[in-house]
């Protein structure tokens, strides 16, 4: 695919890119791709990329994007009217924030 990654597993294609700079949660639609149906992923199906490496300690992001200072992704998905949740690709973890902290895009849409 030219424009993203299939994942074959989940039907789902992953851009090629994280955005380039973190957003707010209600201004993360601005870091999505014009057209093709591109939205933010829900909590779920970023879960879906994180990998242990050999020893169970060590988490680490898809060798697909470079992720230097771009560890925690923002997903679609609110835990309170204030907070959404984010998936920390470095740790492996899913945390809550506040939807006014600054976190990074990744975004996906169904294959076609």
């Amino acid at each position: 695919m030219d424009d993203g990654y299939l994942d074959r597993s989940s039907g789902l294609v992953w851009a090629k890119h994280i955005s380039a700079f973190p957003a707010y949660w209600d201004r993360s639609g601005e870091h999505l791709p014009a057209g093709e149906n591109w939205r933010l992923p829900t909590a779920e199906e970023l879960m879906s990329l994180l990998r242990p490496k050999r020893v169970l300690e060590d988490f680490c992001a898809p060798d697909l994007w470079r992720t230097e200072g771009k560890k925690w992704l923002w997903s679609a998905d609110l835990r309170t009217a204030s907070q959404a949740w984010l998936v920390d690709l470095e740790q492996g973890a899913v945390l809550a924030a506040d939807r006014t902290c600054l976190f990074h895009v990744l975004p996906v849409r169904d294959a076609d």
